[in-house]
């Protein structure tokens, strides 16, 4: 589900120029628009008179795939109240700025944010690494070693949120250091942005294993270690959130899969996130295939059925049942009920505040 906030001036001049290929696919396929005009304007513009016809008319009944906009007219505030952005964690936003107060703005709240003044086209993304057993990854420079190599393309695109969902995380040691927490340190120290005026928000899924059971002060240590490293990496405010799940519950299955959900990117790892050695981290573990890619990927590429649209929504459909089942169960037991254990900055919790699920 792709949300964009424009100004009407934007989509116009988006469909008239050559200058702008990737946007015009994107406005022009399921994306939802939000734009900057009043709804009698609106309507008047889209459904057209006898005398003339509007660009925006000609746009969108040009363009059979595109979903007719809605008008926000003076909802649309995010230029003059900039924290109304932080409610719309999927919105990409074209605002009657210049393009400098875009990328200020973009920077201050990890956002993507365009300047309608000056637009530049949206870019496609996407990492895609086939791991093998103890391959070594560095780049050619010596200097750039395991996630850092990996994400190291990462580090321009914007995010205020991050989950993972990956039910081993942390399952496995190496000289008795967590594996799971070792590769997170490192992943989110590689990503996560320099400077934020916004929470960074991180929900973590993974088992409630019997371990973690029957050895309540191991589970407590690796939380509460998980949450100190993390939180020391920037001088930010980082919630951490972390979600244990019962192998007995209906939606443990959901967790099989090795996911991750971003503003703007989703991704997987096949065999998990823990991929690198702790000793060594520039050598893998296991065989592994590892993606990240936009959201929009797909139909940049003009891939058959938007393939990267579909899984990105499946993927959040599941993570809306992990949560509604997860919260229902924890408001009614609270930390009683043995099917899910959740933690905020390690503390028990019961509601996930995590603002991609909200």
């Amino acid at each position: 589900m792709l949300k964009i906030f424009s100004e009407v001036s934007a989509i116009e001049d988006i469909y008239v120029s050559d200058n702008y290929p990737n946007w015009q696919k994107v406005i022009g396929n399921q994306a939802n628009i939000y734009l900057n005009i009043d709804q009698a304007s609106l309507v008047t513009a889209l459904d057209g008179d006898d005398d003339e016809e509007s660009i925006l008319f000609m746009w969108y009944h040009e363009n059979d795939a595109a979903k007719r906009p809605e008008a926000l007219g003076a909802q649309f505030q995010y230029a003059n109240n900039e924290e109304l952005m932080i409610d719309e964690p999927y919105g990409i936003f074209i605002l009657d700025v210049s393009e400098e107060k875009a990328n200020e703005l973009s920077m201050k709240y990890g956002i993507q944010i365009y300047s309608a003044q000056n637009l530049v086209d949206i870019q496609d993304f996407e990492i895609d690494f086939d791991f093998e057993e103890n391959e070594t990854i560095q780049c050619p420079a010596g200097k750039l070693k395991g996630f850092q190599f990996v994400l190291d393309s990462f580090k321009s695109e914007k995010s205020n949120s991050t989950i993972i969902v990956d039910r081993n995380l942390f399952s496995n040691e190496e000289k008795s250091l967590n594996l799971g927490i070792d590769n997170m340190i490192r992943y989110f120290d590689t990503i996560l942005p320099t400077t934020l005026d916004a929470p960074y928000e991180i929900l973590f899924v993974t088992e409630n294993s019997r371990n973690f059971q029957l050895k309540p002060n191991i589970r407590d240590r690796v939380i509460k270690d998980l949450t100190k490293h993390i939180v020391q990496l920037r001088e930010y405010y980082i919630n951490i959130e972390v979600l244990l799940v019962h192998s007995s519950t209906v939606i443990f299955k959901h967790t099989h899969q090795r996911r991750i959900l971003k503003n703007y990117h989703f991704g997987n790892s096949e065999h998990g996130f823990a991929i690198f050695s702790i000793i060594n981290p520039e050598k893998i573990k296991n065989d592994n295939d590892f993606n990240l890619q936009a959201h929009y990927h797909s139909l940049l590429k003009e891939q058959t059925g938007i393939i990267s649209i579909k899984k990105r929504n499946k993927l959040f459909n599941r993570l809306m049942e992990i949560k509604t089942e997860a919260e229902k169960q924890l408001n009614k037991q609270g930390q009683n009920d043995r099917y899910y254990r959740l933690f905020l900055n390690g503390d028990e919790s019961t509601v996930i505040t995590n603002r991609l699920l909200n």
